[in-house]
């Protein structure tokens, strides 16, 4: 674990993009074979990537291997080996116990040297499609993910992943994790509270992957601190890429909600 989060950068801008011919040099300039993977927002690390393969290489996290990496012209460039598998559209226990052992793993023993969340412009990146999409809700989020997050401790984190997001299998056995989020250090249990967000709406269940993570780590009031405010960003999310399953089961969830309504006439305006 790093040091506490403290408070966090309510302001800051929105994530920006490289230009395309930025991102078509990088991945011109790609070798070694493989999947190939390019910098395309600017807060984007390649130490992100070195960070997850020393977490392969030295502990066993299930991710494909870097193969190459290199930066031309301002963006950065990485080659993956490919991993067979595919994305899982529902989650399993077995998965959400694959899965919480993993980032057991990822936040025992990542490096905390990448980009923090109560870094300078860090919320703004992990919040990045609420600021866009919903800005007349997107003050009082952050202001309780502020508050939820305020002296938490710190350690490694993906980000971004769920069983039905940025994971591989093949049935219940996970084959990699893939694509780490922008934000690399951050509280555990809203890593935790990510992951639930997404995989709720699609058959899942809180305590398979609280019981892969280890109860033992498992601090449960900041969970339930993290996520219902995860449920809401994902709620945003679902409406923009229109899956309405999701959508409808989230808000079905987070009736009672302060934030609920507000969210809503933002989506539906």
């Amino acid at each position: 674990m790093s040091a506490l989060c403290g408070p966090l950068d309510l302001g800051g801008g929105a994530p920006s993009w490289l230009p395309p011919d930025t991102m078509h040099a990088a991945k011109s300039a790609a070798r070694g074979g493989g999947f190939v993977k390019v910098q395309r927002r600017r807060h984007e690390r390649l130490e992100s990537l070195h960070a997850l393969e020393a977490l392969r290489r030295d502990h066993g996290l299930c991710a494909p291997a870097l193969l190459d990496s290199g930066v031309v012209d301002g963006g950065w460039w990485a080659t993956y080996e490919r991993v067979e598998g595919q994305a899982a559209q529902t989650a399993s226990p077995a998965q959400q116990r694959a899965l919480g052992a993993q980032l057991r793993r990822w936040h025992d023993h990542g490096a905390t040297s990448s980009l923090r969340l109560d870094a300078p412009g860090a919320l703004a990146v992990f919040l990045g499609t609420a600021r866009a999409r919903v800005p007349e809700v997107y003050p009082a989020l952050a202001a309780r993910l502020d508050a939820a997050c305020r002296g938490q401790p710190m350690c490694a984190m993906h980000g971004d992943v769920a069983v039905t997001h940025n994971t591989l299998w093949q049935g219940d056995a996970l084959t990699a994790i893939i694509d780490p989020g922008g934000v690399d250090v951050g509280p555990p249990m809203l890593d935790l509270a990510v992951a639930l967000a997404m995989d709720l709406p699609r058959g899942g269940a809180v305590d398979p992957l609280l019981a892969g993570y280890g109860p033992d780590a498992v601090d449960r009031a900041a969970l339930d601190a993290f996520l219902p405010l995860m449920l809401l960003r994902r709620l945003v999310d679902a409406v923009e890429l229109k899956r309405t399953a999701d959508a409808r089961w989230l808000e079905a969830r987070l009736q009672g909600d302060a934030l609920l309504g507000a969210t809503l006439g933002a989506l539906f305006r």
